[in-house]
């Protein structure tokens, strides 16, 4: 027997009224999800944005460090590189700013584009490379400007140059026989050692008191004591920090090669070119016209032959270095690893002894004077009579190249460019980049904490300046 279920006009209301909810149920459901799920796509990508901000952030920290050893550096093409999450890539550095209109001569434009997933964000900044100015001197010759602006002052034929870890720029200022100094912080010139008058006197009193004869070098030492080549005396004075007092530290006066195992003080030099010293205190010195390398040991203040036999020649790489032959080495540069860097004059190259093995080698120019060579190594370049060099913070190595005119500097890789002047004398160029521009016989160079180099622009009577690289704009954009 069966029964039938009558189902009666409000019963079908109601489950109407439930189907109706449900589905009123099901559409909120749906649109939270979606709301959930847009959100969390919101999220992603400002996250994604986020990244690939730091990413393009990263890509012109590596552009930078790029250009820092390398101003012709061409760029890298995507893929690029990876960092992180996403990767960047930058594009040929161009002379334009966001705009399409040129920049000033001696700067860049860097592009750098972060990606991570979907999201793009781009960085451009401009930097400024190799820009050269004067810091003393106002190119004429002469006498003058002490406490006034180093830019007016007057030198004559200014040629080592020394930077102090304070950023104090000091130089020789070699046919005024006097060594000077420009303030950091205010650039402001005065004289520290030599009255102006040549001689030999003042030994015990202040150095401002002191004689001196044609200095041609200088150096400031860890201590802030400042040691001066006293080349027309033939001798190494010092003047201490402390008290400004002058002292003559090697030789007796007299020119000669004599000496060796006993007292600096007594022994003699022949036209002191060089001087560099040690963090121990010992001390360097390129004793030109004896074709030597001379050592003094702080610890005794005992002088001996570090390199060099005397004889004038080009010989003996690859041996001991008291075994090899010089010609007239003038400035030499002391790396913190206690090698030693030696400006080979007349055989137009730079020498370099190791200072575990005493072992000497050529580290640029092929013995042959001439101007050859920038992008290719350095030991088969030419030179020209090189007087200088110095070594910044990463191993490239700055050479002051002489009779060319320019500014070499080689790579701690061993390949060599020029980074200053044209190979024409003359003193063009101010506020533009240091390749465009000219110098006259530079014989000095040196770095300064901050990478910037100063130049012994000896006919121009200047102490150039090259900021070696600066960013001076800064524009972010998204794409």
């Amino acid at each position: 027997m069966s029964r039938r279920l009558d189902v009666g006009p409000d019963a079908g209301f109601s489950v109407v009224l439930a189907v109706f909810s449900i589905l009123i149920l099901l559409t909120l459901g749906i649109a939270m999800v979606s709301l959930v799920v847009q959100d969390s796509e919101l999220s992603v990508t400002h996250v994604q944005e986020n990244q690939a901000f730091y990413a393009a952030h990263a890509g012109i920290e590596y552009a930078l460090g790029k250009l820092m050893s390398n101003w012709s550096w061409g760029g890298l093409p995507s893929p690029g590189k990876n960092v992180g999450v996403g990767s960047f890539w930058i594009a040929p550095p161009d002379a334009v700013d966001e705009n399409g209109n040129p920049l000033p001569a001696g700067r860049k434009r860097v592009i750098s584009t972060g990606i991570v997933g979907g999201a793009k964000r781009e960085i451009q900044v401009q930097v400024a490379g190799g820009t050269i100015s004067t810091l003393a001197g106002s190119g004429a010759p002469g006498y003058s400007g002490d406490g006034g602006a180093a830019t007016s002052a007057l030198l004559r034929h200014p040629e080592g140059v020394a930077v102090a870890p304070n950023g104090d720029v000091y130089f020789a200022d070699t046919d005024n026989d006097v060594v000077r100094k420009v303030a950091f912080a205010t650039g402001i010139i005065t004289t520290v050692a030599g009255n102006g008058l040549p001689g030999s006197t003042g030994d015990g009193g202040p150095a401002t008191s002191a004689r001196l004869k044609a200095p041609e070098d200088v150096f400031v030492a860890a201590s802030g004591d400042l040691y001066i080549a006293d080349t027309g005396n033939h001798e190494i004075r010092k003047v201490a920090t402390a008290t400004g007092v002058i002292t003559t530290v090697v030789g007796n006066g007299s020119p000669g090669s004599t000496g060796d195992l006993g007292l600096a003080t007594a022994a003699r030099l022949n036209s002191p070119r060089g001087i560099t010293v040690a963090s121990n205190g010992d001390f360097y010195i390129g004793d030109r016209s004896n074709n030597k390398i001379r050592k003094v040991t702080a610890l005794t203040g005992i002088i001996t032959t570090y390199v060099g036999t005397g004889t004038a020649g080009y010989s003996g790489d690859g041996a001991l270095a008291t075994l090899a032959r010089l010609n007239r080495p003038q400035g030499i540069h002391l790396a913190s690893n206690g090698d030693l860097y030696i400006a080979d004059a007349l055989n137009s190259a730079i020498r370099k002894v190791a200072a575990v093995t005493g072992i000497i080698t050529t580290y640029a120019g092929t013995g042959t004077a001439g101007f050859s060579g920038d992008g290719g190594a350095a030991t088969s370049a030419q030179l020209n009579a090189p007087e200088a060099m110095h070594l910044n913070s990463v191993g490239d190595l700055y050479i002051a190249d002489t009779v060319n005119n320019r500014i070499r500097r080689v790579s701690s890789g061993g390949t060599i460019t020029t980074v200053a002047g044209t190979g024409t004398a003359g003193s063009a160029g101010d506020g533009g980049s240091a390749t465009a521009a000219q110098l006259d016989t530079p014989r000095g160079i040196a770095i300064g904490s901050n990478g910037a180099y100063y130049i012994g622009d000896r006919n121009n009577n200047k102490i150039r300046k090259v900021v070696n690289f600066a960013v001076v704009a800064w524009v972010e954009t998204r794409t």
